[in-house]
């Protein structure tokens, strides 16, 4: 991902936040998880685990 797409990602999706936050109140709460690559067994595991 170059910084284009990051920026245009991270603006839409705070457009997203502003535009529908009765969209996100939810009971269950969401974690995110990232990582760089899962070509690294390290971050698979890191995933599975969260």
């Amino acid at each position: 991902m170059n910084r284009r797409e990051f920026l245009l990602s991270s603006a839409a999706f705070g457009a997203m936040m502003v535009a529908a936050p009765s969209v996100f109140a939810q009971d269950k709460l969401t974690i995110l998880g990232s990582v760089p690559s899962l070509g690294f067994p390290f971050f698979v595991h890191m995933l599975n685990e969260i």
